[in-house]
């Protein structure tokens, strides 16, 4: 059953609280583990786009992400383009790239192991949207951290068996901090705020994001939301048949 979340719980408050007691338990892997030329700096990227200015902050209405839902019923438009180039790695320790994306449709979303509330429901309502799936056609989910010095493939292996994943339709992955920044505000247009600093990445948004040919960004839908999760299935049938 795809579940709901009450955010009148002082969850950022608690979030700080355990951030600041938090000690990095060493397991992350080096951002130097990956390739650097992901590293560039973030104004000389090759895939920035016209919304953002040379310091990578946002300058046009597409911010509106943040707060709004777009689905795709009814249209075959998509309401954006990207052209992600990256390269990370999931749970196996595998290589994941940009061309890994399937042809068909990708749901992917951002998160982090150590997320108290948030997380868990997104993930808890991809299950649903993953048994849902499993025998319709071409479709993978992506959950991306945006933790990755604490989010080892070893934790991200043992986050993933919760979630009863299957081989092939579910990968999450990490990476170096700059390949992931560069996802999350340029190719997925999603808003941060720097001025929180270490802080940044527990103020990552809920959205889930439903991708055709790598390429066409079809709908963006509220992960804690039962109801724009059902939309989302709704969807992505219609588009894998």
């Amino acid at each position: 059953m795809i579940t709901t979340l009450c955010m009148g719980c002082g969850y950022l408050d608690a979030t700080k609280d355990r951030v600041r007691k938090r000690k990095d338990d060493g397991s992350a892997l080096p951002d130097d583990y990956f390739n650097t030329a992901e590293a560039t700096a973030y104004d000389q990227r090759h895939d920035s786009p016209s919304e953002y200015d040379s310091a990578g902050n946002m300058t046009s209405a597409i911010q509106s992400i943040q707060s709004a839902t777009r689905v795709a019923q009814g249209s075959n438009e998509p309401i954006f383009t990207i052209t992600p180039k990256f390269e990370l790695v999931n749970q196996f320790n595998e290589a994941f790239h940009d061309y890994n994306m399937t042809d068909g449709l990708s749901i992917v979303t951002f998160f982090f192991t150590r997320c108290p509330s948030i997380c868990p429901t997104v993930s808890h309502n991809l299950l649903e949207v993953q048994n849902q799936l499993s025998d319709k056609g071409n479709f993978q989910i992506l959950s991306i951290s945006v933790d990755p010095k604490r989010d080892s493939v070893a934790r991200l292996l043992d986050y993933s068996k919760g979630y009863n994943t299957l081989p092939g339709r579910w990968d999450f992955l990490t990476g170096d901090s700059a390949t992931i920044l560069t996802l999350y505000r340029k190719t997925f247009k999603l808003p941060y705020n720097e001025s929180m600093g270490k802080m940044a990445y527990q103020a990552h948004s809920s959205k889930v994001f439903l991708v055709r040919n790598q390429t066409d960004v079809l709908g963006f839908y509220d992960g804690t939301n039962p109801e724009e999760m059902k939309l989302l299935v709704e969807d992505a049938i219609r588009f894998i048949e």
